[in-house]
């Protein structure tokens, strides 16, 4: 499942990759002045303005369910039989 999401995910990011620069030739084809440069600016712009609506409108800070760690997961994350640093450990190390 992994597979698939990262798969999506890269064909989402790879598409501006060649879509943008073609959309800006479209804009800019013939003109050698600034002119047509400030209407990519604008779309540029107005693309930005519209994700941080949507994302403002949309966005949550409440703790999704699948985050949640239960009793039994997080007691066997602790358990090390062998004396040796669990990976919560080392995550709370590194990171502190």
């Amino acid at each position: 499942m992994a597979g698939v999401l990262m798969g999506m995910s890269n064909m989402g990011a790879t598409i501006p990759g060649f879509l943008v620069p073609t959309i800006v030739a479209a804009m800019t084809h013939g003109r050698n002045d600034l002119g047509p440069w400030h209407n990519v600016f604008y779309l540029t712009a107005g693309l930005l303005l519209l994700e941080l609506v949507l994302y403002t409108l949309m966005a949550s800070g409440v703790e999704q369910s699948w985050n949640k760690v239960s009793a039994e997961a997080n007691g066997a994350n602790q358990v090390n039989e062998g004396g040796g640093v669990t990976a919560k450990q080392a995550v709370t190390s590194a990171f502190n």
